[in-house]
């Protein structure tokens, strides 16, 4: 028990050193550009205005969960209050997640804030993961938030395709390889990082809980209670 609480202990000051991080982050850097269309053109144009009606919509679920009327600044203030009282909340109150899933998932969405385009808005998409622990199939749940639901009925998802190619610096020519990659990396390459390793620690767990009380016939090659009468069968067989 001792040793469980001095790893929480451990945990928990990583997470605080992450959160010194993303603060600072906060204050220097600042959010994606391209959510700011005015910020964006003010900063980048004429070389490379921004053209485009709209910036890129996602969900509409998406849009209640990131307030951009704040303006860039208190968007990311927003933000990083959004991502330390959803890590609290996970912390104290959802015993379901282990303490030290919830430092790496910290520590690899730190790269949100300082990698390349400081996309902020990944944060309300990586909020989601941790329900996997209640069941895999609520992972769907951040992918459609990521997703341009909701904007109408059909729902216009041609918008969002085209913002992605002809907005992005990614597509259009506008950024090098060496700043491309790293943009890749550290948005999308954390993101579906993250959602495996989610994947990978659910199953982990429960593979640990089934061996507890399940053991795995060498006959049939099914999981049965380890006091079942299948092995008393199987071993009157050999």
């Amino acid at each position: 028990m001792g040793s469980i609480v001095l790893k929480d202990r451990y945990w928990a000051i990583f997470i605080g050193c992450v959160f010194v991080g993303k603060i600072f982050a906060v204050f220097t850097y600042g959010p994606d550009y391209a959510l700011f269309t005015a910020d964006f053109n003010r900063i980048f144009c004429p070389e490379h205005c921004w053209t485009f009606p709209e910036n890129i919509p996602y969900s509409i679920v998406w849009a209640w969960m990131n307030p951009l009327e704040l303006g860039r600044f208190f968007y990311g203030v927003y933000v990083v209050i959004f991502d330390a009282l959803t890590c609290l909340g996970y912390w104290f109150f959802v015993k379901r997640v282990p303490h030290a899933y919830l430092a790496v998932i910290q520590g690899m969405s730190i790269m949100f804030y300082l990698g390349q385009g400081g996309e902020y808005q990944n944060v309300t998409i990586l909020v989601f993961y941790p329900l996997a622990f209640f069941s895999l199939w609520l992972l769907a749940i951040p992918i459609l938030v990521k997703l341009p639901l909701g904007w109408s009925l059909p729902w216009i998802l041609n918008n969002h395709v085209l913002c992605v190619w002809y907005c992005s610096g990614i597509t259009n020519g506008h950024l090098s390889w060496t700043v491309k990659i790293p943009a890749m990396i550290t948005n999308y390459g954390i993101l579906i990082g993250a959602f495996i390793f989610t994947i990978q620690v659910v199953r982990k767990i429960k593979n640990r809980e089934r061996d507890k009380t399940m053991r795995k016939c060498t006959k049939c090659g099914k999981y049965w209670n380890k006091n079942s009468v299948h092995f008393r069968v199987c071993d009157n067989f050999k």
